[in-house]
């Protein structure tokens, strides 16, 4: 009797042993697709922001020519400076108030485009060179926010967002514009939500 305790015991000790094991290599591995995941987000939004830095910058430097020549040419430079100088903050994730940045000065851009009236090649590169960036600007965005989303949902499920809220990872904020067309005031669509939607996590 002594023997056939003695031999469950180890039995249960070695199932014991197994499963620690797993539960251990199980926890690893979900943390490291976690973090490919996230490194991914974040390989996608550098990407997409320094070129749209180098892209604002481009615009300052049109802005600052005599080709441009507009009634409002200070306002949009005041709009394009304030660009440059707050978008540092959102170097390292998206966040609404680079959203609303970059919602104003893609107004003001359309709005330069619609009144504007410069036949100079100068500008007509500036035009063309300005549709190919915001098609590329769309592109990149559409990926980024395909990988938060991706993201966003993998840390959410079970027991996946116990191992994400134990080592710190957050959801990551979508890009809600579009470049090249008019848009909604993200500041204000954020706070129109529908009433079913009011204290609801709207991030996935």
């Amino acid at each position: 009797m002594k023997k056939i305790l003695k031999n469950l015991f180890y039995i249960l000790l070695s199932f014991l042993i197994l499963f620690v094991l797993f539960c251990y290599f199980y926890n690893q591995s979900i943390k490291s697709n976690i973090k490919k995941s996230e490194i991914d987000v974040n390989n996608k939004w550098s990407e997409y922001f320094s070129y749209s830095t180098e892209r604002v910058k481009s615009i300052k430097e049109f802005i600052n020519s005599q080709e441009c020549v507009v009634s409002n040419k200070n306002e949009i430079y005041l709009t394009v400076e304030r660009n440059l100088r707050d978008r540092n903050m959102y170097r390292n994730g998206c966040r609404l108030g680079f959203v609303k940045l970059e919602y104003e000065l893609n107004k003001e851009l359309i709005n330069l485009l619609d009144t504007i009236n410069v036949n100079s090649g100068k500008y007509k590169s500036f035009e063309k060179i300005f549709i190919i960036s915001n098609n590329k600007l769309n592109d990149l965005i559409e990926k980024y926010n395909s990988s938060a989303l991706y993201y966003n949902k993998y840390i959410s499920i079970f027991p996946h967002f116990v191992i994400a809220k134990r080592y710190g990872y957050k959801k990551k904020k979508h890009f809600t514009i579009k470049y090249g067309v008019n848009n909604d005031d993200p500041i204000i669509k954020s706070k129109e939500l529908p009433e079913w939607a009011i204290g609801v996590d709207t991030t996935l």
